[in-house]
């Protein structure tokens, strides 16, 4: 028997002002009833009713003059005449933007840069021409553009920025987070377990962003002494590459694994293994974010996470036509958003497939985390007594750092320093309040 759907109370009062809107179009500067009013008429609350207003004042359907409400004018607005300029590094372009906007009625300008000087420059004269809208790239690790970002939103320019970048700007770039947990993922399922990442201090932001979901993988996976294992060249030259492969070696001798955070270090990174007579990969599997022609014709070719640059220049063309459209509907910037494109794995030879390692080997937070992943007896009385048995279980942290006879803690650091609460009680840390959160955040081990 088909019966009819029940609508919430919001969705009941927006389908409500939706009525009164299309009433509304012939005629103008008549307010709504009050919400009192339509509460009653609609037979929902009065915050149903409230909330479905809120939405619409944020779609840019009704405007509020103090205490009423009003239908915002139905003009057709479109995308005909504006103009976008697109900003961009000579290396980096985005491909395609300049045809699909044409096809949308928009003219399109394109500016390159090669340093922060001509970046500033093409800011300011896209400000002096008084664009409808911005895409750019910023490749660089500086982030100094604050007063033209200030000036775009005086103006009401929309822009879009295609690359990582702080809060607060609308975002259409990949999603390098997810692009490193994926890469982890891979060489887990390869039983890689010693693992290393590869950033730089020259792209702070883009580094970031693969640095928190390299070390989210990890410890999602119970790897915590993978994740501290986080490296970052000073530079992108084959020197300072090679320098940090071999303070890989020194300080992690069992790395059989690398994640490098951008192509711009595979030429370096294999240099860097080929001069120690070193192969790939029978004695270190090397994976990038991002795909080159550096990746596909190496020898042999590197797994990557690669992704669609003509998707992600189009997914911000339509963020930045999105928002052009909303200004000249509404006349005031709209919220910001930040998309972010999913990548792709590609698997190639340069991974080698490891055995498992024994369950007496493996990692001691792993341990305390799969001891719950156990074969439970059918008989529900032996069952529920040793469920309760677990949840008298300390908490690894706690159980891993041992009390002297005095009661009180003891730590120390990873790997050699003296622990700041050696001889301190818990409620005297000079970390934390707690002796094993101190322990876990700042990666001491217990003794």
């Amino acid at each position: 028997m088909k019966t009819n759907a029940v609508l919430r109370p919001v969705d009941k009062a927006l389908a409500g002002y939706e009525a009164l809107i299309r009433e509304a179009e012939g005629r103008r500067g008549h307010p709504f009833p009050t919400e009192k009013i339509l509460a009653s008429q609609w037979e929902v609350s009065q915050a149903a009713v409230n909330r479905a207003a809120l939405r619409l004042i944020a779609a840019g359907r009704l405007r509020r003059e103090g205490y009423k409400l009003l239908p915002v004018a139905s003009t057709a607005v479109s995308l005909v005449g504006a103009r976008l300029a697109v900003l961009s590094h000579r290396v980096t372009r985005f491909p395609g933007i300049p045809e699909e906007a044409a096809r949308r009625g928009v003219r399109v300008e394109e500016f390159f840069f090669i340093g922060r000087d001509t970046m500033r420059n093409a800011l300011q004269k896209v400000l002096q021409h008084r664009f409808d809208g911005v895409i750019m790239r910023i490749t660089d690790s500086g982030w100094e553009w604050d007063n033209e970002a200030a000036e775009f939103d005086r103006l009401r320019i929309p822009y879009v920025v295609g690359e990582e970048c702080l809060p607060g700007h609308n975002l259409a770039a990949e999603d390098l987070r997810g692009a490193a947990a994926q890469l982890v993922s891979h060489l887990i399922a390869q039983g890689h377990r010693e693992i290393a990442c590869l950033c730089s201090l020259r792209r702070l932001l883009r580094s970031a962003a693969v640095r928190q979901g390299y070390e989210e993988a990890c410890l999602r996976q119970g790897l915590t002494s993978a994740a501290r294992n986080v490296f970052e060249c000073t530079a992108h030259t084959t020197e300072a590459i090679r320098n940090e492969f071999q303070r890989i070696r020194r300080e992690q001798p069992a790395t059989s694994a690398v994640v490098l955070f951008d192509t711009d270090l595979l030429k370096g990174f294999l240099a860097a293994i080929r001069k120690d007579g070193l192969r790939v990969p029978r004695d270190m599997s090397v994976v990038v974010i991002g795909d080159s022609a550096d990746a596909r014709t190496a020898q042999p070719p590197i797994t990557c996470i690669s992704f669609d640059a003509r998707c992600t220049a189009h997914l911000a063309l339509d963020l930045a036509c999105q928002q052009i459209l909303e200004v000249r509907r509404i006349g005031r910037l709209p919220a910001r958003q930040r998309l972010r494109l999913e990548g792709t794995l590609r698997t190639r030879e340069s991974v080698k497939a490891l055995e498992a390692p024994p369950a007496a080997g493996a990692d001691h937070a792993a341990r305390g985390t799969n001891r719950l992943a156990r074969v439970w007896p059918h008989a529900i009385e032996q069952r529920l007594r040793e469920a309760a048995e677990t949840w008298q279980w300390p908490h690894r942290l706690v159980e891993a750092a041992p009390r002297d006879p005095s009661n009180r803690w003891i730590c120390a650091p990873w790997p050699t320093e003296p622990c700041a609460a050696r001889t301190a009680g818990w409620a005297t840390c000079r970390c934390c309040t707690w002796a094993p959160a101190c322990c876990a955040s700042t990666g001491w081990t217990s003794t």
